[in-house]
């Protein structure tokens, strides 16, 4: 499936304060899960093997720029049913492997706003806001929507990043 969304990343220090700022404000708590991202060699954006909770396993690939701001992000989402051990064990071998990041990942919704309040393996905790672009819907209202959720949520401009968990991972000698 190919979707687009404006996203951006800041690094936080209370993450329970979030949390308490998604309750107040009624967004929509829609879970909890463990998340291990396998990141392949790729010549063009990222492309990489999610596993959730150690059961569900899908391929996603995505193009986006590092910068601290709101950016545009295009991605497809693949879920590998049915052979999806061997068919990530395949791909692995085949491509490559570049890196691995493992998080805990929390989600909340506000309206088209996806929440995700991360705690990574060796790097710490951030939020990741990612406001989805649907058809018929203008670039302009997932943008005001993503900004009024930063407010909301008290996020500052100058803990917002720009790189992905694993250029941080690589960055950091893990």
């Amino acid at each position: 499936m190919k979707a687009c969304n404006l996203e951006q990343k800041f690094r936080c220090e209370d993450t329970k304060a979030i949390i308490l700022l998604c309750k107040a404000n009624r967004y929509s708590y829609h879970s909890r899960m463990i998340q291990l991202d396998t990141y392949l060699d790729s010549r063009e954006g990222r492309l990489k093997i999610r596993v959730i909770n150690k059961r569900d396993v899908e391929l996603l690939f995505y193009i986006r720029p590092n910068r601290k701001g709101p950016r545009k992000s295009s991605y497809f989402r693949v879920p590998l049913d049915g052979g999806q051990k061997e068919m990530a064990s395949i791909l692995k071998s085949a491509i490559g492997v570049i890196g691995s990041v493992a998080k805990e990942r929390t989600v909340y919704y506000n309206e088209n706003v996806r929440i995700n309040i991360d705690l990574v393996k060796y790097l710490g905790a951030f939020v990741e806001l990612e406001a989805e672009l649907r058809t018929g819907t203008g670039e302009d209202r997932s943008l005001r929507s993503l900004r009024e959720t930063i407010a909301a949520l008290g996020l500052a401009r100058e803990n917002a990043i720009s790189y992905s968990y694993l250029d941080l991972s690589l960055k950091s000698g893990h």
